[in-house]
């Protein structure tokens, strides 16, 4: 492998990294299902067999003020990031 070739690769998976949902939507307009998963429990090779991309919904680190009508004020910072994303639409094209 060639320095070009290796750079090239980098600055495909940093542009992936910096956009996960922008790199999502591109495989979901291949055809490919998504869908979206919370807990690293999420047998992801199951998803995977059945011709499923899994999506992992991670923290996007604002504030979660709207979701405190939602949910109790209690629950973790990931629970409530989560349900703000999801309050937001930024998921809206999972399958």
């Amino acid at each position: 492998m060639t320095k070009k070739d290796s750079d090239t690769i980098i600055e495909r998976f940093r542009s992936v990294t910096e956009n996960p949902q922008q790199y999502a939507k591109s495989l979901q307009a291949n055809g490919h299902l998504l869908a979206g998963y919370l807990c690293t429990h999420v047998p992801e090779e199951i998803l995977f067999a059945a011709g499923i991309i899994p999506v992992r919904i991670l923290s996007s680190h604002v504030s979660q003020a709207m979701t405190r009508s939602y949910m109790h004020e209690t629950y973790c910072s990931f629970s409530h990031d989560c349900a703000y994303q999801g309050l937001a639409h930024h998921y809206d094209f999972l399958d």
